[in-house]
């Protein structure tokens, strides 16, 4: 049993104090991303700033420099001794920078641990810690924590849950009990992180239970991101199509660009053919297909990509990924479209905009036989191309 799972107060059970525990999700320090919070309805009384060569003139002092020290001595080789950490922070010589930047950096240290009662409370008692230390954001007059050791505490908290969720979640799966997959109707929570990660690393028996599972209680676009995973990675091609086929938004997207590295490229390219229909993520799926040619499908990418310039949705992203490749040889292809009768007007446009957006010597002479050769049947196209040729 995990450290964690025996915190039946703080973590399996009592979910009151649970959802006051974990509220916060994984955040970045603030000297990297300001916060920006809506002004309240009382102004709150302006805090004093600090300028950012004193607060690193303040870290170079021997005496923090020493806590910090001290500091890696307590906390190593996954534990800490939390009580020494406790009278090293309130020791009098370190000013508010200095206990502020130790809180910080333990905290985001400890996420790596598998903590102990000790450490569970320690972290806890300064999720509502009121930072002391402040500048200016460089874009405006707004004060930001140098070291936002709440948001820090909660991360980490958060860490700590999402990975207890997980281990105990892959121990049920395996045993056959699937209720945890429930915790995925609650997309962005800690629970919902941990199952999916449970899923990832899976073994095959667990994951085929998980998606019969997950079909048999999906419905429309329910357990989309886990239905992903299964599919992913038991290789089960068709259900990806399914999937890509419908999908929208970034699980979709993530689903999409994993194709590749998981499939053998023939069957990628099918389906990653059967995504070009989805209108959501179609032009991210011809880039996926121009992506299979450096594994042995050049020719078939390059017929799809030819074809695909009279297509009235995909029409215009093929031809971006024609004019980026600047292939003289697929160039040529696309050129002879100009010059073939049963062309459409639709084919010619996209063939001109392959062109004129490889913008090449190549591509400018076989513009300028087309125009004088009257090979244009569209009188506007015409003047389209007679323009871009005087630039």
């Amino acid at each position: 049993m995990s450290s964690l799972s025996g915190q039946t107060s703080l973590f399996s059970g009592g979910h009151a104090i649970k959802t006051s525990v974990f509220t916060g999700g994984f955040v970045l320090p603030l000297y990297i991303i300001a916060v920006l919070v809506s002004a309240p309805a009382v102004a709150e009384p302006a805090r004093a700033t600090k300028d950012w060569s004193s607060v690193l003139e303040q870290l170079a002092k021997p005496g923090t420099r020493q806590a910090k020290r001290q500091l890696d001595a307590l906390v190593h080789k996954q534990s800490a001794d939390w009580e020494a950490v406790e009278a090293l922070l309130a020791q009098p010589g370190l000013d508010d920078v200095s206990q502020e930047y130790l809180r910080h950096e333990l905290l985001i240290r400890v996420r790596a641990f598998e903590p102990d009662a000790s450490g569970i409370q320690f972290v806890t008692r300064l999720r509502d810690y009121e930072s002391k230390v402040y500048v200016l954001h460089d874009e405006g007059p707004l004060p930001i924590a140098v070291y936002p050791v709440a948001s820090a505490a909660r991360g980490t908290l958060s860490v700590w849950h999402r990975r207890d969720v997980q281990r105990n979640t892959s121990a049920a799966l395996t045993a056959g009990d699937m209720s945890s997959l429930r915790h995925l109707e609650q997309p962005g929570s800690d629970e919902y992180a941990g199952v999916l990660a449970a899923l990832q690393e899976a073994d095959p028996l667990t994951l085929a239970g998980a998606a019969r599972w997950l079909s048999a209680n999906s419905d429309g676009g329910n357990y989309y991101e886990a239905r992903a995973v299964t599919s992913l990675n038991r290789r089960d091609a068709s259900a990806v199509a399914e999937l890509l086929r419908s999908g929208r938004g970034p699980a979709a997207m993530r689903l999409l660009r994993a194709v590749r590295t998981q499939f053998d490229a023939n069957t990628a390219f099918d389906v990653l053919l059967t995504a070009t229909g989805n209108p959501e993520i179609g032009s991210s799926a011809v880039f996926e297909i121009d992506a299979l040619r450096t594994a042995g499908l050049a020719s078939r990418v390059d017929e799809y990509l030819l074809a695909a310039l009279g297509d009235q949705a995909l029409g215009a992203t093929a031809a971006t990924v024609v004019a980026r490749r600047d292939d003289p040889r697929l160039l040529g292809q696309v050129a002879a479209t100009l010059a073939e009768p049963r062309a459409t007007e639709s084919q010619q446009a996209r063939a001109v905009l392959a062109l004129t957006l490889a913008d090449s010597p190549y591509a400018r002479r076989v513009l300028e036989n087309a125009a004088r050769k009257g090979h244009l049947s569209d009188p506007g196209l015409q003047q389209e191309v007679a323009k871009w040729l005087q630039r």
